[in-house]
């Protein structure tokens, strides 16, 4: 969508430079404009899904059955079990404590030898 928008915005300075009609070179400028806002809309939308997509980690559940912590402490309440094979998202770190988030939105923090990076 970007390079189309990036052609767009060439072919209309084009036109604004070529042509000698008023009307089509205030057509051609307004288009050029509106060309150029909706371009870097585009480029924004992509730079964010770009991030999105490499900085955003997930994880496997290697231990047969995992307690996730309130918070990275040994002695920190229970918030869930999950079991082997589980996929989850990894959202932090903290020494040796990875905070996960589970599909259904639940987060906790277990220990990092649990869980396998993917």
């Amino acid at each position: 969508i970007s390079y189309i928008f990036f052609v767009i915005i060439l072919t209309t300075i084009l036109i604004y430079i070529i042509t000698k009609n008023i009307k089509f070179r205030r057509v051609a400028f307004y288009s050029a404009s509106l060309s150029v806002l909706l371009f870097v809309i585009s480029i924004v939308l992509l730079t964010v899904r770009i991030n999105r997509d490499f900085n955003v980690k997930y994880g496997i559940i290697i231990s047969p059955s995992v307690i996730g912590k309130f918070s990275p402490d040994p002695s920190s309440k229970e918030s869930f079990i999950i079991h082997e094979g589980l996929k989850v998202k990894i959202e932090d770190k903290v020494d040796d404590w990875l905070k996960i988030r589970l599909e259904d939105g639940k987060v906790g923090w277990v220990k990092k030898d649990d869980l396998g990076i993917i």
